[in-house]
């Protein structure tokens, strides 16, 4: 996306200075981590046409099918894994407001908006559901996670579980 394509979606979008700022951050540096094997995933590097680089995953069971959906889902502006981490915070089971700084799988620019996305197989998500009422709750169209921060830079963005 080009600087003035980026300045466009965001004024269309109304977003908030400091969410730019996260933005602009995420579409110019190197994903905050890198993607490791482990616990059985296989991780893939994926060749993205629609980004003009290649995104990581850290497993090709539920990363890499997701990676598809962006990359071919016209809604989709552009895409990147593991982008600078998040403020998520949330009331823990124990009733204790607490926070985690989190590094989402994706962050994706979509035409109607941001998403931040958190890639589980859904037997896992369930269980989080359980483990953690507050931080991943169940929702109208699967599993969702924790709102974001009000300090967080992107706080405009929506959380999904996919």
């Amino acid at each position: 996306m080009k600087e003035t394509q980026f300045e466009d979606y965001c004024r269309r979008l109304k977003l908030p200075d400091p969410g730019i700022a996260y933005l602009r951050g995420v579409m110019t540096s190197d994903p905050a981590r890198r993607v490791r094997s482990g616990g059985g995933n296989v991780t893939v590097r994926y060749p993205s046409r629609k980004n003009g680089f290649v995104v990581q995953a850290e497993s090709r069971t539920v990363e890499l099918p997701f990676i598809y959906t962006q990359e071919y889902d016209d809604a989709v502006l552009g895409y990147f894994d593991q982008p600078t981490p998040i403020t998520l915070s949330y009331v823990a089971k124990s009733g204790r407001r607490t926070g985690a700084l989190h590094t989402p799988d994706f962050l994706s620019l979509r035409e109607d908006g941001v998403e931040i996305i958190e890639c589980k197989a859904e037997d896992e998500l369930l269980r989080l559901t359980e483990d953690m009422p507050n931080r991943y709750q169940r929702t109208e169209g699967g599993v969702g996670s924790a709102r974001l921060d009000k300090k967080s830079p992107a706080a405009t963005a929506s959380v999904t579980g996919w």
